[in-house]
């Protein structure tokens, strides 16, 4: 079972984007791994990595909106790729798990 989703991924040579969706030990994480001119243009640094985390017990409400079962977990990993992947992943998760009223942590750096 590949419990790792590619939500975006982009390559021009100078630069460089990857955001993925899977389940890392008792969690659902997204994150996100940019790198190149842009991306030092932006941040000041070559690269920029950032991360959001939930926890398995904070699922629920994912769970119910898109009908399936408590441990379904591929199954979950696809219905949120369908509705965020692309470039703006980060952001779309961000609010679906906000709107839903979910606990998470963020991480950038």
């Amino acid at each position: 079972m590949n419990e790792d989703i590619t939500l975006y991924h982009l390559d021009t040579g100078s630069d460089k984007s990857d955001i993925h969706l899977r389940f890392e030990d008792d969690a659902l994480v997204l994150d996100g791994y940019d790198r190149g001119t842009v991306t030092k243009e932006l941040t000041g640094d070559y690269d920029y990595e950032y991360r959001i985390t939930v926890a398995v017990s904070q699922l629920l409400p994912l769970y119910n909106r898109f009908g399936l079962q408590m441990g379904q977990r591929q199954a979950l990993l696809e219905v949120i790729a369908a509705e965020i992947a692309g470039a703006h992943s980060y952001t779309l998760f961000h609010e679906m798990i906000s709107e839903a009223g979910i606990t998470f942590n963020i991480w950038s750096g």
